[in-house]
C-alpha cells in the first residue's frame, strides 16, 4: 500500500491518479466501407485496421477521400465521423466487348 508523505506534492498527484478509475475510451462513430460502425479502440488508423483484421502489408486505405500511405497508418489519427474505405486492386482478367459495341467496331481498323 502506498504511504502518504505530507508535503510531497508530486506524490499527492500520483496518488490522486492511482485512486481514480481508468477513463473509458470514447466511442468513435465511423463509416467503414459504407456502413456505420462504432469503434472503441485507440484512435489511429493502424489500430483500426488491426481491430478489423485487415492485413497491414496489403491494405490500401482511403480516409475521407484521401488515399493514405501505408507506412503512415500509425500516425494517422481518427476522428468522429471519418469515412474509411478499403481499396482492393485486382490483377488479371480479360477484355471483352459488349454486343452493342461490337456492331460499332469496324473490322480491320
Amino acid at each position: 500500500m502506498n504511504q502518504h508523505h505530507p508535503g510531497s506534492k508530486k506524490e499527492d498527484k500520483l496518488l490522486e491518479l492511482e485512486d481514480r478509475p481508468p477513463l473509458a475510451a470514447s466511442a468513435l462513430h465511423l463509416v467503414v466501407q459504407g456502413r456505420e460502425k462504432v469503434y472503441l479502440g485507440p484512435r489511429d488508423m493502424r489500430s483500426l485496421l488491426e481491430a478489423l483484421g485487415e492485413n497491414l502489408s496489403y491494405a490500401n486505405v482511403r480516409l475521407n477521400g484521401t488515399v493514405l500511405n501505408r507506412r503512415d497508418f500509425e500516425n494517422i489519427p481518427l476522428q468522429d465521423g471519418d469515412r474509411v474505405d478499403f481499396l482492393y486492386f485486382m490483377g488479371g482478367g480479360s477484355c471483352s466487348i459488349s454486343p452493342k459495341l461490337k456492331s460499332s467496331v469496324t473490322p480491320g481498323i
